[in-house]
């Protein structure tokens, strides 16, 4: 399950980077992403410690990553400049 975490926190990097998706959602996956690892790593090692809230900043970054997705879609003349060079 820590895979699912670093998963996150890449693709929360890419989105960071890349100028294609505003940099919130980006931090936002990065900080779903650590709250999901250290979650799965309390389950092991500390299960008294676990705690659900945790996972609510990856809920909080994928509603909004979806949301943004849908709505809004990348921006496209950042996408169009990248492709032309």
């Amino acid at each position: 399950m820590v895979f699912y975490g670093a998963a996150s926190i890449t693709t929360g990097w890419l989105i960071l980077r890349s100028g294609f998706l505003p940099r919130v959602l980006g931090a936002l996956l990065i900080a779903g992403g650590l709250g999901f690892v250290i979650t799965n790593v309390f389950a092991v090692l500390a299960p008294g410690l676990m705690t659900p809230l945790l996972l609510l900043p990856t809920m909080l970054a994928l509603l909004a990553l979806s949301v943004w997705l849908l709505v809004k879609d990348v921006d496209e003349k950042s996408w169009e400049r990248a492709a032309a060079s």
